[in-house]
C-alpha cells in the first residue's frame, strides 16, 4: 500500500503533552488486496461517503429511511465543517471498475482533559463500511489499520469508536478492547418536558 500524505492536523499540539500513555504495538504498513486500490478519500467523495454511512445504519437495522436521509443532511454539513477544521479524514477501498466498495473516517473529537491523555483531542473511528459483496476480504481491518498509523503517528495515545456487533470481531482481532463507558438512553425514558427543563435551568 502506498504511503498516505496528510496534512498538518489542528490537534497537532497534542505531541507537546507530558502525560505518560501505554501503547499498544501498531501495525505494520498496510498490504496490497488484489483487485483493489486504497486511497485517502476527499471532498469529491463525500456522496459515496454519505451512500455508505446509509448503508452502515440499514445494516445496523432500527433506523425508518425518513430519518436517516434526515440525518444525511445534517452530517454532511458537520461533516464538512470538521474537514475545514482538518479534524475529519477518511479512506477506502476501490475495487476494479473504480467503485468505492469500502471506507471508513476518523473525527478528531475535542476532550475533556484526563490524567492518562492530556489535554487536546483524541480519534475517533466512524462510518466503516464495506459492500456485502466485498465483504471477509479484510478491507474494512485495513482501513482501521491505517488509522492507527496515522494517529500513532501523531503521538495521540489511544483511538476510540463504538461497534455494532457485525463490526466488533473486526476491532477485537486488531486488538481493541472493551472500555468503562456506561450510556443512558434518554429517549428510552422519555425526553424531559419542556416546562420542567426551563424550570431545572433557572435553578
Amino acid at each position: 500500500m502506498a504511503p498516505v500524505r496528510n496534512q498538518k492536523p489542528v490537534a497537532r499540539r497534542d505531541r507537546s503533552r507530558t502525560v505518560p500513555t501505554v501503547r499498544a504495538p501498531v501495525p505494520d504498513r498496510g498490504r496490497a488486496i488484489p483487485g483493489y486500490r486504497f486511497r485517502q478519500l476527499g471532498p469529491k467523495d463525500a456522496p459515496s461517503l454519505l451512500e455508505h454511512r446509509y448503508q452502515m445504519f440499514v445494516d445496523i437495522g432500527n433506523y425508518s429511511h425518513r430519518l436517516l436521509r434526515a440525518h444525511l443532511r445534517w452530517y454532511a454539513l458537520w461533516a464538512q465543517r470538521m474537514r475545514r477544521e482538518r479534524r475529519f479524514r477518511a479512506w477506502g477501498w476501490e475495487a476494479a471498475d473504480g467503485e468505492l466498495v469500502a471506507s471508513g473516517a476518523l473525527w478528531l473529537q475535542e476532550g475533556r482533559p484526563h490524567p492518562f491523555l492530556g489535554p487536546g483531542f483524541q480519534p475517533y473511528i466512524l462510518s466503516m463500511y464495506t459492500a456485502p459483496a466485498h465483504r471477509g476480504k479484510g478491507l474494512a481491518a485495513e482501513i482501521v489499520r491505517e488509522m492507527l498509523r496515522w494517529s500513532a503517528g501523531r503521538n495521540y495515545g489511544r483511538v476510540i469508536l463504538h461497534a455494532s456487533p457485525m463490526g466488533r470481531p473486526v476491532y477485537e482481532a486488531l486488538g481493541f478492547i472493551d472500555g468503562p463507558e456506561m450510556r443512558f438512553n434518554l429517549f428510552a425514558h422519555g425526553a424531559p418536558s419542556r416546562r420542567r427543563s426551563r424550570r431545572v435551568r433557572g435553578r
